[in-house]
């Protein structure tokens, strides 16, 4: 390998790391800290974050359901299991979004609210209302297609998160969200895409295509209400995007297994 195709791999390498580090709390190999100022630029390798996360939650639910467990308790598993890999962090960001927007009266006041870490019942209700929805969606799915289903869903639920990036500035001037930059768009293009082809590969092209808009759609209304209430997007936006592309993703995959 030329030194020119080495440095690329590195960089490459060190971009998935990060995003390991930004979407997961799994323990990464420390980083050189200039690749810190631009986190922004591992968006390509979101979905793949999401691909290990999803492979867990979806190895739970199948071993769950080997075990003789019915699909309710497996769905439980698989939730926790993601859970614990992500350190709640998507679920923190849609507490805090929903009781900033809920609670609010100005720009300021919301991105106050959403700073604030405890939680209100705007945050309440949204978590409840998040979890019960995956719970609900998941349950109703085979193993095969639970295991499959999950997979897919944390890799679109990730891979679109380069959307908020693009169309919409940062909220704050200052924050992780202001500093990580705009990412490319070839690796925004890239996240959206990996996702798409894993469900064309291992579900169907038209559920690819019934789930890239049903999530795209889900993310663009997130944007439109980030925009609206704070002027932009902030750390919590993104958590709240993952959550209902994640929930947008499973509904539609949940109604065409049972349709």
């Amino acid at each position: 390998m030329s030194s020119n195709g080495g440095l690329w791999l590195k960089q490459r390498s060190h971009e998935f790391v990060l995003a390991g580090a930004l979407l997961t709390r799994l323990t990464m190999p420390r980083l050189p800290a200039e690749l810190l100022a631009r986190p922004g630029d591992g968006a390509w390798a979101y979905p793949l974050v999401g691909l290990l996360v999803g492979g867990a939650a979806g190895f739970a639910y199948w071993a769950s359901a080997l075990l003789g467990l019915p699909g309710s308790l497996g769905a439980l598993a698989a939730l926790a299991v993601s859970c614990a890999m992500t350190g709640c962090l998507h679920e923190d960001g849609l507490a805090d979004f929903a009781d900033g927007i809920g609670g609010g009266r100005t720009k300021a006041s919301k991105l106050e609210i959403m700073r604030d870490s405890r939680i209100g019942t705007y945050g309440t209700v949204s978590l409840i209302l998040s979890f019960t929805a995956r719970y609900a969606a998941i349950s109703v799915l085979s193993p095969v297609q639970g295991c499959l289903a999950l997979v897919v869903t944390h890799m679109m639920s990730r891979g679109l998160l380069g959307v908020i990036f693009r169309t919409l500035e940062p909220a704050r001037g200052d924050g992780l969200s202001a500093a990580a930059g705009k990412p490319r768009m070839a690796g925004v293009a890239f996240a959206i895409l990996l996702p798409v082809a894993a469900a064309a590969l291992f579900l169907s092209p038209l559920v690819a295509l019934a789930i890239t808009v049903a999530a795209g759609t889900a993310v663009l209304g997130l944007a439109w209400l980030a925009h609206r209430h704070v002027g932009g997007h902030t750390g919590d936006v993104f958590g709240a995007g993952e959550q209902v592309a994640e929930i947008a993703t499973l509904w539609t995959l949940a109604s065409l297994a049972v349709g």
